[in-house]
């Protein structure tokens, strides 16, 4: 680059404002969406990467289908770590944790005011959890602070709050003792580690960890329950695929005695009937974009989400560089006399080429400068829609500039490519007389362009309408119950097991409360106990079977459809046999023909000793999503139990805060200390969708910012059009042709690529839809109507954009297009 190319290219801008201005409109935007998609999309596919042993870590979760319904699961059973790390040599180290969804975490110091909060990121974990989780021990010693019963490892960020700033700089926190209640008794726990705050980019974040020996249940062999999330560490070289294949036998050996007894199946017979329960090793890395189990320890994020964005940003600046690639050819005939003079002077190809990359190159450099602007402008309402911790000053990590430097390189090698070849091979003579004109080639490589530019904006628009319509599908879809008015007030240290009779009847005498109910997890919540093994009495095959607890009134205050029997009531529950309500799809696995006073048999498995009890059931509901609805309706049992960790509030509508008044009164009465935490049940199942809510509103934008950069190229393009044609639509005129005539000899080609387009389009948004919307598992259709709607609309647009420069010209008076002829 030399003084000469920049002065001729700030000249042609000065010739070429409007030219310039779309350009640089196109480029700027296009680049500034694609980089901040590009830094989000980095953000996903880092997680997890910054542990040391990152390739070599793997979940090992079981994959289990039986009787059609898939029961898989992030959680292995207790002993398999055991016997991964004595049996494999492949295993090198292995760790496993468990999440309580809430408790009750106290500091009590005398003099002082208890500190009491709800923890909802308690874990529980074996020592050997720093040797796979290299995350730094600020204070204290990483390979002993777990080795011990009631002994505890908490961030530095949960120090501090706990124990205020200044106790924690001077070292004195370790050995002070923070209480947890578990069923309404506390527990003291030793503080012997601290640690740094976890990074955001982890498929986990814990503010404590309990040592994993606490619990006598980490020594259980029992395996046909899942409660650990079980990490392995392979030694170097170590095929993880070789390993998954040696699993069938230590399923033989260990867990296919338990199969029998519990099931009356073998794994082997599981297997002949299309079914199983096998154990597969996940890669740590592939957890957060590739696991979408039930319980995970985190919600995660989506790869085709991830893939969809990507490829929206890679068109959105494809789009761009057509714009660029088409107003610079369609400016051609302009250039030639400028190339033939060059060419007389004794410019090679060569140097032509170049002065043309040149030029692409200082549009992209320019655009690249406003992007960056938009970037940092843009940055913080980007992140708040995607809810990602995207770095704060993204132009500070070295990971930005390679992006930039890599999409700067795209731009100008895509925007300059074909017109410096192009403008390039004018012949001398025809360049310098001004008889260039378009060649037959030319013209049809620029329909091609036009086209893809509209075949992407409309594959865009149609997938944008899809992920709306499925969006709202999952809002709108009944779950079976109603989510309005419902307020859930968690209660951790479970202390309302012996008043919570009491604590409702106070509840019940204040207006506007319709009913409450006390349950151990709630529909929406994703996290009901783990399967027991039930079947019908007289049976002797057991089969899989989700369940929570809840208490009396639970069907009203959720107001699920009662299709036989009764709810829970005092009056007839306090005697046995025990009571229990089963769903239409339990009803129909277990093979209940009359289910009202029919009995199940029953076994928890995540107990040191199995027993069986005995149900009546006394009610069956209608199907609901205990979950979200990206998953279908599983088998489920509600049992009877005024011990839950949640109480569950109907309202009635309208004056929240004076019921939440009326709830925390009565609240303070009788859990004095206990920290007051509510939540709407709708805003609650509102959350399961914020991933597909984010990219909703992300692909709106770009969709329409994509629509935009691609309809401003198009009118750049029709005013290097008309101008070319003036004479021409001067010579019509004469001759008699009318405004229609006109107007459509001057939009033909644009009504036949936008044909093309749309042809295009329909394809391809239809496969990439269908695709996506594979992982729900209720799905919105996709009406031929909405495919109709997007190309008319984008035909709508083409010509409106078309037509205000058409429309001008054909308007203008003949005598002055012809006066130079």
């Amino acid at each position: 680059m030399n003084g000469q190319s920049l002065k001729l290219f700030w000249r042609r801008t000065a010739q070429r404002k409007s030219h310039f201005f779309i350009n640089l409109f196109g480029l700027s935007v296009a680049i500034a969406a694609t980089t901040l998609i590009f830094l989000w999309v980095n953000h996903e596919i880092s997680f997890d990467r910054h542990f040391s042993n990152a390739d070599n870590i793997y979940r090992v979760y079981p994959e289990i289908s039986v009787n059609g319904k898939d029961f898989s699961n992030a959680m292995a059973p207790p002993p398999l770590m055991r016997v991964l790390t004595r049996d494999f040599p492949e295993v090198m180290a292995s760790t496993r944790i468990w999440s309580y969804p809430n408790k009750l975490v106290s500091y009590e110091q005398e003099g002082h005011e208890t500190k009491a909060f709800n923890e909802k990121r308690l874990y529980q974990a074996d020592s050997t959890f720093f040797d796979l989780f290299n995350i730094r021990m600020l204070q204290g010693d990483a390979r002993k602070a777990l080795t011990v019963p009631f002994k505890m490892v908490i961030t530095e960020e949960t120090a501090i709050r706990y124990f205020g700033e200044a106790v924690y700089r001077s070292g004195k926190a370790l050995g002070k003792s923070l209480s947890i209640t578990f069923f309404g008794k506390k527990y003291d726990c030793e503080v012997t580690g601290i640690t740094e705050n976890v990074p955001a980019n982890s498929h986990f974040h814990y503010d404590l960890i309990l040592s994993n020996v606490t619990d006598p249940w980490c020594n259980s062999n029992v395996w046909v329950d899942n409660t650990y999330y079980t990490y392995v560490l392979l030694r170097p070289g170590s095929n993880p695929k070789a390993l998954e294949a040696k699993l069938p036998s230590l399923i033989r050996t260990h867990l296919n005695p338990q199969l029998q007894v519990n099931f009356g199946v073998s794994y082997d017979a599981l297997r002949k009937r299309g079914e199983y329960w096998d154990y597969k090793l996940l890669p740590l890395t592939d957890i957060h974009l590739g696991s979408n189990f039930a319980r995970e320890l985190e919600p995660n994020g989506n790869r085709n989400n991830v893939t969809l964005l990507m490829a929206v940003a890679f068109f959105m600046l494809l789009i761009a560089c057509i714009n660029y690639t088409n107003l610079t050819m369609a400016g051609a005939i302009e250039r030639s006399r400028e190339v033939g003079v060059r060419k007389v002077l004794g410019s090679t190809v060569g140097q032509l080429r170049a002065q043309f990359f040149t030029e692409s190159a200082l549009m992209s450099g320019l655009a690249l400068v406003l992007a960056t602007l938009l970037i940092m402008l843009l940055l913080n309402p980007f992140t708040e829609i995607l809810g990602a911790s995207l770095p704060t000053n993204p132009l500070r990590e070295g990971t930005t500039w390679l992006l930039l430097g890599g999409i700067f390189s795209l731009v100008t090698l895509l925007g300059g490519a074909y017109p410096a070849y192009y403008l390039s091979t004018f012949t001398t003579t025809l360049a310098l007389k001004g008889k260039v004109s378009p060649r037959s080639g030319t013209v049809s490589f620029q329909g091609v362009l036009v086209t893809a530019q509209f075949a992407i904006s409309i594959t865009l628009a149609i997938c944008s309408l899809v992920v709306y319509r499925q969006l709202n599908l999952l809002r709108s879809q009944s779950a079976g119950f109603q989510k309005d008015n419902v307020i859930m007030v968690a209660d951790p240290s479970v202390k309302l097991r012996d008043q919570s009779e009491v604590f409702i009847q106070e509840l019940s005498r204040f207006p506007g409360i319709n009913s409450a109910s006390v349950c151990s997890d709630y529909p929406g919540s994703g996290s009901y106990s783990f399967p027991i093994a039930a079947r019908r009495k007289g049976e002797s095959a057991d089969q899989l079977l989700y369940n929570f607890t809840a208490g009396y009134d639970f069907l009203k205050t959720f107001s699920i459809n009662l299709l036989e029997g009764r709810d829970f009531a005092k009056t007839f529950d306090d005697a046995s046999p025990k009571r229990v309500i089963l769903n239409e799809t339990a009803v129909r696995m277990l093979g209940l023909k009359t289910p009202i006073h029919a009995q199940i048999v029953t076994k928890n498995l995540n107990v040191l000793k199995l027993e069986e009890q005995t149900y009546e059931v006394i009610g069956v509901v209608k199907d609901f999503n205990f979950e979200s609805l990206h998953k279908a309706i599983l088998p489920m049992a509600i049992f009877l139990d005024q011990n839950g960790s949640y109480i569950s509030i109907r309202v009635k509508p309208g004056n929240p805060d004076q019921h939440l008044a009326a709830i925390r009164q009565v609240w303070e009465k009788r859990l004095p200390g206990i920290p007051f935490e509510y939540s709407f049940l709708d805003s609650q199942l509102d959350t399961l969708y914020k991933t597909e809510r984010s990219l909703s509103q992300v692909l709106a934008i770009l969709t329409g910012l994509t629509i935009l950069v691609a309809a401003v190229g198009l009118f750049g393009l029709t005013l290097l059009m008309v101008q070319r044609r003036t004479k021409e639509i001067g010579i019509r005129k004469v001759i008699g042709a009318s405004l229609a005539d006109v107007l459509l000899t001057l939009n033909r080609d644009y009504i036949r690529w936008m044909g093309a387009a749309f042809l295009i389009a329909c394809p391809m948004a239809w496969f990439a839809m269908n695709r996506w919307l594979q992982h729900f598992a209720y799905q919105a259709t996709i009406p031929w109507w909405l495919f109709a709607a997007t190309g008319i609309l984008a035909l709508g647009i083409a010509l409106l954009t078309a037509s205000f420069q058409t429309i001008r010209a054909a308007l203008q008076n003949p005598v002055n297009s012809l006066r130079n002829e």
